[in-house]
């Protein structure tokens, strides 16, 4: 970032989000507490049986398993649906998956942040899942904005088994009420990440930003698996406003070479690394558990 006495210093960080398909999630945070509070009040139990207590205890680790399954598919199936919400939007391959695409003008005192995560399926059959948040920030005046977005984009599955060579377009969209004025400011951007294992190499990520129109006001990459791995650049670039209003697209190319594993992603902006979909053994692995559980209870109480 620049700051000269002549122009007024606005930041702005431009980074990169996830996506769901118009589903915002509960955060894994949230997951995790309701594992916890399961698994502590099961270990009481265990705790405070006198009979069968062996039992109980290896059930309340099958159930402690199951239980994480469970809160995980709570954490990918629920959520509000804010596809109309303002101020931020998200789309890939030129679908709006999260908020409003363009995004509306973010108030002055308004900061917003929007987890979310969802499956894309590609022409080829190829599926991908974005997952991560987006959000902003805004001052009291306009003079002080930012804006974050960190996602992975993660290869589920294919007709081949491995990825074929895909391309995917993300576009973050930001639009600011500002008090900045006209033929002003100077701005930062940046982006850091990683390819994660299995990736295949060839695979890219190229970031570009576009400022009021403006497109290539300031680009990176691409950084290219594995020389570029992990991957990081910063800049700063000047950019007029127009009618009070300061708008940003933070454009992501990221290029899966032909041949990366099921499970392996691009991280963008250092994103939590993409928890493991339950498979369907988990479900069966949770019918077990109670049922354990039920066993153990019936057999204490006779």
């Amino acid at each position: 970032m620049i700051n000269t006495t002549a122009q007024p210093l606005a930041l702005l960080r431009a980074d990169v989000g996830r996506t769901y398909k118009s589903r915002p999630l509960f955060s894994l945070s949230l997951a995790n507490m309701l594992i916890s509070l399961f698994w502590h009040k099961i270990c009481a139990q265990s705790i405070k049986s006198s009979n069968g207590g062996v039992a109980m205890i290896v059930n309340a680790r099958v159930l402690h398993a199951a239980a994480t399954g469970a809160a995980l598919l709570l954490a990918l199936n629920v959520g509000t649906d804010r596809a109309g919400a303002a101020f931020v939007g998200l789309s890939v391959n030129g679908t709006c998956d999260v908020g409003t695409c363009p995004a509306t003008p973010m108030p002055f005192n308004t900061t917003v942040s929007i987890p979310f995560s969802f499956n894309v399926t590609l022409a080829d059959g190829d599926v991908f899942n974005f997952a991560g948040t987006i959000g902003g920030s805004n001052n009291s005046d306009g003079t002080l904005i930012n804006s974050n977005e960190d996602f992975t984009a993660e290869f589920l599955s294919g007709p081949h088994g491995t990825s074929q060579a895909d391309t995917l377009n993300i576009d973050a969209s930001h639009v600011w009420d500002t008090t900045l004025p006209s033929g002003c400011c100077n701005f930062s951007a940046g982006i850091s990440g990683f390819f994660s294992p299995g990736i295949a190499g060839g695979s890219s990520v190229t970031q570009s930003v576009t400022a009021e129109g403006v497109p290539n006001k300031a680009v990176f990459g691409p950084f290219v698996d594995p020389a570029n791995n992990p991957f990081s650049g910063s800049s700063t670039y000047t950019s007029a406003i127009t009618g009070g209003v300061f708008d940003v697209e933070n454009l992501y190319t990221l290029v899966f070479a032909a041949g990366a594993a099921p499970g392996s992603f691009i991280d963008i902006n250092n994103a939590p690394t993409p928890p493991s979909v339950p498979e369907p053994a988990s479900l069966a692995l949770l019918g077990s558990g109670l049922l354990g559980l039920a066993f153990a209870r019936r057999h204490r109480r006779g």
